[in-house]
């Protein structure tokens, strides 16, 4: 939403202070549904929650969800390392040292990580391949 559009408002006392939460932009929910989510919002004051923290907790446990679901995912990262575990000890000092470079994590500074010969093999391949190297 942006400053100033329509948008559908609750509005509902808690303890004696009112509470004031924004349900959805007019475009994105009907009135009958806007009316429903209301209706929803008084049962949860009645019952003395109060909706805003219950929207933050719901939010939060289905952050905290997904981030856990994330953590599990990296299977071919996992296979990798395996794999260049594994066969280690057989490759020389330069061609484990690119595989090394190729498992750095993503955002970091990989020239900082690099031996020259990695770093010109980086540049070479920037400009074979057009891909950004490092």
């Amino acid at each position: 939403m942006t400053a100033g559009s329509k948008s559908y408002i609750f509005q509902g006392k808690l303890n004696g202070n009112v509470i004031r939460m924004t349900l959805a932009d007019i475009e994105t929910m009907s009135l009958a549904e806007a009316r429903d989510r209301a209706a929803q919002l008084r049962v949860q004051i009645r019952e003395g929650c109060d909706p805003r923290q219950v929207k933050a907790d719901v939010t939060a446990a289905d952050a905290s969800k997904r981030a856990k679901a994330q953590s599990g995912k990296a299977p071919a990262m996992d296979a990798w390392c395996e794999y260049v575990d594994i066969r280690r000890s057989a490759w020389g000092t330069r061609y484990l040292e690119q595989h090394e470079y190729m498992m750095a994590k993503g955002g970091e500074d990989k020239a900082l990580h690099c031996t020259p010969g990695l770093y010109l093999f980086a540049c070479l391949s920037e400009l074979v391949h057009g891909t950004q190297g490092i």
